[in-house]
């Protein structure tokens, strides 16, 4: 749902997949998403692995369970192209041989999120009803809404819209994708999160839209917009945008980050902590290390180096920003327990709620922050506060 975008993920697995033990040749993850507390990931056959939570059927493994350790969706097909976990959902984009490809989803669809209006939950990967297939070229899942943009450019979403987050011009709620309103036309890069959405244009210019009592819009205000509005104060030619649960994030051609929205844990990054940042603040205490991805976690927020290297800033209750305590930061501090850069460098990254995942050059995974339902993947139940090793 928080995920560094544009990346490709190697990662050599051997799984157990469904329960049973069973050695699989070894594969490689092309992307990886983290939701509230579960994570799926599309590998090299193009077919999922899920793990952590399932009370919600989030993971698609036929049976409301955690997982520990990934395990393999079986019905889910293959095939997939994209990957979004949401709250409790998780939606893929998926080729199935026709001129389009398909948005499939699983899990939670009490607020709609997964098309067709309010429904009950799934436990397995289905079609998603949210109309005529479309040049679908990237999927993004809320708490509530989810949104997918198209080749041609453009941006549709669909689901809970009480504050206008479908950015349609309306705040009802969207049973199929609708268009979002003006100024989405020439977007290429869209987030979804807890009441509001971001994208990116093809210009590089950051737009949010939906619920702003906490700032998120990054307008300067806290009026709310059913309709992308331009974040205030921003560069153009952005090469990343996140959103965490009430606060947004983006970094910018010269490798520097930017913040807005709540700030209760110092999420904003700008060496305080309390208040509301209504409009970007420049991430403080990095000194010249230029960044290059940004995900955006419940309270908390992780990027990317250039060099291979993660920092992450904000609430750390229970280890996510992975610096060995549970102290919070509002300046970036570099997480511990990852390979050397120099071998093995990150190259992707991913925030969940309160734990995050990277993914390595040479094929590992990495998380750390809290694991009550196993999201770390590692094959326990204990958090940990600084990076372990995803086993397979």
């Amino acid at each position: 749902m928080r995920t560094v975008s544009g990346l490709t993920y190697a990662f050599v697995v051997a799984c157990a997949l469904n329960g049973t033990s069973a050695q699989a040749d070894p594969l490689s993850f092309t992307q990886i998403d983290a939701g509230r507390d579960h994570v799926c990931a599309i590998v090299s056959d193009t077919t999922l692995r899920c793990w952590g939570g399932g009370e919600y059927g989030q993971t698609g493994l036929s049976i409301r369970t955690d997982f520990n350790t990934p395990r393999r969706p079986r019905n889910a097909g293959s095939g997939y192209v994209g990957i979004s976990a949401g709250e409790y959902s998780t939606i893929g984009l998926r080729s199935t041989g026709r001129a389009w490809l398909r948005i499939t989803g699983t899990g939670d669809n009490s607020f709609g999120q997964l098309g067709g209006g309010p429904g009950d939950m799934r436990i397995t990967f289905e079609p998603l009803p949210i109309g005529r297939p479309r040049d679908w070229s990237g999927v993004t899942l809320g708490v509530q809404h989810g949104c997918a943009s198209q080749g041609i450019g453009g941006v549709r979403c669909w689901g809970a819209n009480p504050n206008g987050e479908v950015g349609d011009g309306t705040n009802t709620d969207a049973m199929t994708a609708m268009i979002v309103g003006r100024n989405a036309s020439r977007m290429v890069r869209v987030v979804a999160s807890f009441l509001f959405s971001c994208g990116l244009d093809n210009r590089g210019l950051a737009w949010c839209w939906g619920y702003n009592g906490f700032g998120a819009l990054g307008s300067g205000g806290f009026d709310g917009s059913n309709i992308p509005q331009r974040v205030a104060g921003l560069p153009r030619n952005l090469r990343d945008i996140a959103a965490g649960d009430l606060h947004a994030c983006a970094i910018d051609q010269a490798g520097a980050a930017y913040c807005w929205g709540e700030n209760s844990f110092g999420q904003v990054g700008d060496g305080s902590v309390g208040g509301i940042r209504p409009w970007p603040s420049m991430v403080d205490g990095i000194g010249d290390v230029s960044l290059t991805g940004i995900a955006g976690g419940g309270s908390h927020t992780c990027a990317l180096s250039d060099s291979g290297m993660v920092y992450c800033w904000g609430n750390n209750s229970l280890g996510q920003l992975g610096n060995g305590t549970t102290e919070s930061s509002a300046a970036p501090v570099m997480v511990q327990g990852l390979p050397d850069p120099v071998a093995d460098a990150v190259v992707g990254l991913t925030a969940g709620y309160d734990f995050n995942c990277a993914l390595t050059s040479q094929g590992a995974a990495y998380c750390w922050g809290d694991n009550t339902h196993g999201q770390l993947g590692d094959g326990t139940n204990t958090a940990s506060s600084v990076a372990v090793r995803v086993s397979f």
